[in-house]
């Protein structure tokens, strides 16, 4: 209840939830004559549309001598470790999290949970036979679709509806030990590409916005031209085609009874789509192309699919998280780079028709950097035949990066919708305790401001975002506007916006030691500084707020007690517990503290 008032305050779920089946029309505008008939043309509808984007035929042979080409075939094959059955219960218990969401016949990790025991006994047995015979069974290969609207267009419009997938909950169970052992196969044979982000541990969405705003700026401090290419790749997910990914899997390494069991995963799958509260089922339809939404080895082996994409690309730089493909394009002059630009997007248009995926010309667009704020003349960009937009600013990741990376367009997004968040905790905060309160804060303001912090978080206009924080935090603490706010930072255990960037700054550099030289490296003798880390030189105001440059800085300005933990957990923990001591309201005045520490 607390969550709906939340979420009504914030502008969302403001319209009823109505029955999908009663509001979406056919194609020709009349009523459906029954729910069942509604569902089972939203079933049809969702599976036309990865027909719709008109992905070409794969190439296979092709497809599979560029892979060949481009990395050595595995010198070794996978084969999967039988279950265990304390494998198999830690799984249920709390490796996998306990969602209420009903598969097709009605199970959910709550339910499996409720007696852990025995289905860890029946299950272990199961899947160990699915691995001997390398079959994975038909009925787990039922997803259960729930139509969500998407927020924009009519809502009788079945295009206007986002199938969201979910999996029968057993097969959660199975494919999460399987891709675990896929995984520590991948890893062991150094197979995925470093420039894949996606379903990676130490991988996020963010780590590659730091990757791309670091050659960005890298190129400008070597005075070059450089652009983003972001491409759109349709129905992505749903038209992979399983010839080329089996062709992969055994250029990987996985071959024999376990290929065979990954090939059972992909194929026959069916779907069926629910309405009016899941009393209303459309018939079973099965997909002949794809991987399934929703599970995890499908993530893995889709990304397998991409894999050899990076070493394609001769005039770019090629990253990803997912589908999502972004290429950065380096030159030494306008003209080059418009030439480059062209030549990257036609190798891409090129490799993905040979593995069977669809670029969307439409959406796919370019943005050419230029930090000090002024534009280049507009570029010709191709592909196909089809001109390529260029644009000022674009949404990548969750982030608003512009072309002076000057992230005003992130703050004026992020500022709106921590300021709803803040009218929504103002009404809740009179209703509930304390702890409720600030339960709310870290859900609804928090989990916006430590997002990609390290990127905007000493931007121009970052003060903007703060003042939005404190008026949070006089919120939560039921003080009035004109408080200061910095003690209750304090009592209530909430970290600063400015804290918040050190923490992630510090976090990236206690990650990347190996990487940083330390005075005692540089120096034959030792001095009182020979443990501090040697800083990175940069000429641009901007690369001075890049990561790995603030690093050394941030990191050396620690005291003893924290940057002498042993793990990297232990680090974190007790950092927090400073930063939540000492609420810092800028970068600078950070740096001017000096805390002796007794070692």
């Amino acid at each position: 209840m607390l969550w709906n008032v939340v979420n009504k305050e914030r502008g969302k779920n403001n319209c009823p939830r109505l029955d999908v089946t009663e509001v979406i029309v056919d194609t020709d505008g009349s009523q459906f004559t029954s729910k069942r008939a509604a569902v089972n043309a939203l079933n049809t509808r969702f599976l036309s549309a990865a027909l719709a984007c008109a992905a070409p035929r794969a190439d296979g042979a092709r497809a599979l001598r560029q892979l060949r080409a481009a990395l050595p075939a595995a010198d070794r094959s996978l084969r999967l470790r039988p279950f265990g059955v304390e494998e198999v219960y830690r799984l249920i218990t709390s490796l996998i999290p306990p969602k209420a969401s009903l598969d097709i016949y009605g199970i959910n990790m709550k339910l499996l949970r409720a007696a852990p025991a025995p289905l860890a006994y029946a299950m272990t047995e199961l899947f160990n036979r699915c691995i001997r015979e390398g079959t994975y069974p038909k009925s787990l290969k039922i997803s259960k679709i729930a139509p969500i609207f998407k927020g924009k267009g009519k809502r009788g419009d079945m295009d206007a509806y986002r199938p969201i997938a979910i999996i029968p909950a057993m097969a959660k169970v199975f494919e999460n030990g399987l891709s675990s052992r896929l995984t520590s196969f991948l890893e062991s044979t150094s197979a995925v590409s470093d420039r894949q982000h996606a379903y990676r541990a130490g991988r996020s969405t963010t780590t590659l916005s730091r990757e791309v705003v670091r050659c960005v700026v890298d190129a400008r401090e070597r005075k070059q031209q450089v652009a983003l290419l972001c491409c759109d790749l349709s129905k992505a997910f749903d038209v992979a085609d399983h010839a080329v990914l089996t062709s992969k899997l055994k250029h990987y390494g996985i071959d024999g009874p376990t290929l065979s069991l990954f090939e059972s995963l992909l194929q026959q799958r069916s779907q069926i789509v629910i309405g009016d509260g899941g009393k209303a089922k459309s018939d079973p339809l099965e997909t002949t192309m794809g991987v399934a939404q929703g599970s995890s080895v499908s993530n893995i082996l889709f990304s397998l699919l991409l894999n050899d994409l990076p070493h394609a690309i001769q005039a770019a730089e090629i990253l990803m998280y997912a589908d999502d493909v972004a290429a950065i394009v380096t030159a030494q002059s306008v003209d080059a780079i418009e030439e480059k630009l062209n030549e990257t997007a036609a190798q891409l248009a090129q490799w993905f028709n040979v593995n069977g995926l669809a670029l969307n010309l439409k959406k796919t667009h370019y943005l050419v950097f230029n930090l000090s704020g002024r534009s280049t003349r507009p570029l010709a960009v191709s592909a196909n035949g089809t001109a390529l937009d260029q644009l000022s600013s674009t949404g990548f990741l969750g982030f608003e990066i512009d072309t002076c990376l000057k992230w005003d367009h992130h703050i004026d997004r992020l500022s709106g919708r921590i300021g709803s968040a803040c009218f929504a905790l103002g009404r809740v905060t009179r209703l509930v305790s304390d702890e409720v309160a600030r339960s709310c804060y870290f859900a609804t303001v928090h989990s916006l401001l430590q997002y990609g912090a390290e990127l905007w978080g000493r931007c121009a206009e970052w003060e903007r975002v703060f003042r939005l924080q404190k008026r949070a935090v006089r919120i939560i603490a039921r003080i009035p506007h004109n408080t200061p706010a910095r003690p209750y930072f304090k009592k209530l255990g909430v970290l600063t916006l400015p804290a918040i960037v050190i923490l992630q700054v510090a976090m990236y550099v206690r990650s990347n030691l190996s990487a940083y030289k330390t005075h005692s490296m540089v120096h034959k003798y030792n001095t009182r500084n020979a443990h501090k880390l040697v800083g990175v030189g940069c000429k641009m105001a901007k690369s001075a707020k890049l990561t790995h440059i603030m690093g050394p800085a941030v990191y050396n300005n620690l005291p003893y007690s924290i940057t002498s933990a042993q793990s990297l957990s232990s680090f974190k923990c007790r950092l927090k517990r400073w930063l939540v001591e000492h609420p810092f309201y800028d970068y600078d005045e950070y740096l001017n503290f000096h805390k002796r520490d007794v070692k």
